[in-house]
């Protein structure tokens, strides 16, 4: 195998870093703001616990604080989830920070990267990645007790930084998975949806050509039929490979309006005409 080859390979089996759908990207990034919020809050109190004073304890948090509300308050969707991703992965440091170190608040990263992988986007993630060598590589050297609680990683923390950014990449191959899969559904979903349009277009101008050219009403009456039979079919394959995906419920296909025509539509809006 050359390396072109495995580098093709590469590329088809990672994702693509495809925008996800504004509804979908607002609704997630909007549950990492009310997960700052909650880490400012219970960092906070963590701190205090600890053994803190208040003053170290709040300004600890403030930083996750202050992250929450760029991450709300700038434009730009690149930038609000760059501040968010800081945001959050400055919480496991801070909270590794408070413990002492300790391996077990470790694991908190391995988290923040896992759920920062919903934004599927190439940037937010490599940065996660980047921020767990950087911050154990250099806390590590100025400050070993804020990040390491064993001598082996005192001594030499870059080499830690690195084991443990190797295993959390390799713990995030899950979340590239199902990132991959998602954004293949979505590819999918839109070239049935084009596939469905383009059959429904195709036959309805073909039957119109047939009214316009006087052919007997017979055979555009044939197109309509015809059109109508592969729009079934396609929805009907559709909802084949739906189903392998999922259990319908009763209820998963109520309209929450009406079908309206179109001429009832355009009647509506030009009503004197």
């Amino acid at each position: 195998m050359t390396t072109q080859s495995l580098a093709a390979r590469v590329r088809d089996w990672l994702p693509r870093g495809q925008p996800l759908p504004e509804e979908i990207w607002s609704s997630r990034h909007n549950g990492f703001v009310t997960l700052l919020w909650v880490h400012a809050v219970g960092l906070a109190v963590f701190g205090l616990i600890r053994g803190y004073e208040w003053t170290h304890a709040v300004a600890e948090a403030s930083v996750i604080a202050i992250a929450a509300m760029g991450a709300t308050v700038v434009r730009g969707r690149a930038t609000r989830a760059v501040i968010a991703t800081l945001g959050l992965m400055s919480a496991s440091g801070i909270l590794v920070h408070l413990s002492g170190g300790t391996i077990e608040a470790h694991f908190h990263f391995f988290v923040m990267v896992t759920l920062i992988t919903l934004y599927q986007s190439w940037v937010p993630f490599l940065l996660s990645i980047v921020y767990v060598v950087v911050h154990h590589g250099v806390m590590g050297t100025l400050d070993p007790g804020s990040v390491y609680n064993h001598p082996a990683a005192v001594q030499r923390p870059f080499l830690w930084a690195t084991i443990h950014g190797a295993f959390i990449l390799g713990a995030s191959m899950a979340g590239l998975i199902v990132w991959k899969r998602n954004e293949d559904l979505r590819l999918r979903e839109q070239e049935q949806a084009l596939e469905l349009h383009d059959t429904v277009v195709q036959g309805l101008v073909a039957a119109r050509m047939a009214l316009e050219l006087e052919v007997p009403n017979r055979r555009a009456s044939e197109l309509i039929d015809a059109t109508l039979a592969e729009a079934k079919s396609m929805v009907a394959r559709i909802m084949r490979a739906a189903s392998d995906q999922r259990e319908w419920r009763p209820g998963d296909f109520v309209r929450q309006e009406g079908a309206t025509l179109v001429g009832d539509s355009a009647a509506k809006v030009h009503p004197d005409e």
